[in-house]
């Protein structure tokens, strides 16, 4: 793909609202995470989610080591949680715990959902790769902060009228 259609691409997805989520996986040495607004739900039966990672990255030897992995979805007052998390560089503070159920993966606390999931494939695209996980156990844990939201390359709060059932 030429630069020219690449940055085209970029600038009119920036256009489209996505939530905000951090990606999670346990290993040995330590939790391994990473912001991602590349969050989708595949599929129901079987429950399936995807997140785009960069190829040969970080993320993606620690899911294919773990095995499993999680996705908690953050509010709007987590901003600092997903700029950390998106930071490689990171260094000094850790806001994961692992859930109490099998499999142990990272959850942010006070996330709004979260996901375990174990991991069911990776698939090469384009210069990323998606990871699709099967979802073990899913539970939504605040239903009154609003979500954090990435979109025009800003995170800004998605304050709506939320109405549980709707």
């Amino acid at each position: 793909m030429s630069h020219e259609i690449a940055d085209s691409l970029r600038a009119a997805a920036r256009r489209f609202p996505t939530g905000v989520t951090v990606m999670a996986a346990a290993l040995p040495a330590g939790c391994h995470a990473m912001t991602a607004n590349s969050f989708v739900t595949l599929s129901l039966r079987p429950a399936l989610i995807g997140i785009a990672i960069t190829r040969d990255g970080r993320m993606r030897d620690a899911v294919q080591e773990a095995g499993a992995f999680g996705v908690s979805v953050l509010g709007d007052d987590q901003e600092d949680c997903a700029r950390y998390f998106a930071n490689p560089d990171r260094s000094g503070r850790d806001d994961l715990v692992l859930t109490g159920h099998a499999p142990r993966v990272p959850e942010v606390p006070g996330c709004l959902a979260h996901f375990s999931c174990r991991l069911w494939s990776i698939f090469p695209v384009g210069d990323h790769e998606l990871v699709v996980g099967q979802v073990l156990r899913c539970r939504t844990l605040d239903a009154c902060t609003p979500p954090l939201v990435f979109v025009g390359g800003s995170l800004v709060s998605a304050r709506l009228d939320l109405v549980e059932g709707r």
